[in-house]
């Protein structure tokens, strides 16, 4: 019987657990429910553009934090005190609410700025919100520009606090 290992146990950097894929198709699988849950490289890319397995083959580890899907050598992450689970001899269960992305890092940081609305002058801080904004979409916006909805979207968290 395989160990079950929470998503949001995995998904917290705080907890530093890495999933050893001993098979490219090992690495495949986990690529794809990540990226079927919002994951992206660290980089910005698409888990789907490559998986990086080649570079350690049976002892490629994958972990995720705040920016994003990383791998590195199975002894690295042991190095640096990580729990590392075989993929094969894993489930990954339960459900994660929200996939930590550069999108949701935005909203959130939004939401805190919005929330302590005293302590900026919000129109002042719009332009460099914004502009801050459209740097964590770029990954999904390549040509950099806010999405008409999310720029609706801050435009009216402003408006809310006035």
């Amino acid at each position: 019987m395989k160990k079950q290992v929470l998503w949001k146990d995995y998904l917290n950097s705080e907890n530093k657990i890495a999933i050893n894929c001993k098979t490219e198709s090992e690495a495949e699988q986990l690529l794809q429910m990540l990226h079927d849950k919002g994951f992206e490289w660290c980089s910005g890319d698409s888990l789907k553009k490559h998986k990086n397995w080649c570079w350690y083959t049976k002892n490629t580890c994958y972990a995720v934090d705040e920016i994003g899907v990383s791998y590195c050598n199975k002894h690295w992450y042991i190095e640096k005190d990580y729990t590392v689970y075989s993929f094969s001899e894993i489930e990954l269960v339960g459900d994660i609410t929200q996939p930590i992305t550069p999108r949701t890092i935005a909203e959130n940081a939004i939401n805190i700025m919005v929330e302590k609305s005293d302590l900026f002058d919000l129109d002042t801080e719009y332009n460099v919100i914004m502009d801050a904004l459209a740097k964590l979409l770029q990954y999904e916006d390549k040509e950099r520009v806010i999405p008409k909805k999310y720029s609706n979207h801050i435009m009216n968290k402003f408006t809310e606090v006035r």
